[in-house]
Parts: structure tokens; C-alpha cells; sequence
């Protein structure tokens, strides 16, 4: 299964935000990682939306030109 580049940077990133989670979990989560989580999420969010595009505009192209 391949993914988009959009969808697979958004996947690197939930990893590093998974990571990040956890380690302010076990230590005091200040402003800078809380900053950091936020940009995080929202660089996830406007990465799914991109793919959902292209997604999308994939999927109204005819058939022939896919390939």
C-alpha cells in the first residue's frame, strides 16, 4: 500500500507527537512542549486534509490516467 507523501509525514509526525506525550507524561509538561504538541497536531491535521485532496482529485480523474 503506498501512501502519500502528505499521509506519511502526518504518520511520522503522530509518532513524534505519540513520543513527545509520553515523555511529558513522565516528566512536567511545560509551555515549550506544550506549544510543541499543539503545532504538532495541527501540522497533522492540515497534512490529512491535503491528502484527502489528492485523495479525492485521484479519484475524479479518469481511470487511464492513474496509472
Amino acid at each position: 500500500m503506498n501512501l502519500s507523501a502528505p499521509r506519511s509525514l502526518a504518520n511520522a509526525l503522530r509518532s513524534i507527537l505519540w513520543m513527545v506525550s509520553l515523555y511529558t507524561n513522565m516528566h512536567k509538561d511545560g509551555p515549550t512542549l506544550r506549544d510543541l504538541k499543539i503545532a504538532i497536531g495541527r501540522a497533522i491535521v492540515e497534512l490529512e486534509a491535503e491528502a484527502a485532496i489528492e485523495l479525492n482529485a485521484d479519484s475524479l480523474r479518469p481511470e487511464e490516467q492513474r496509472a
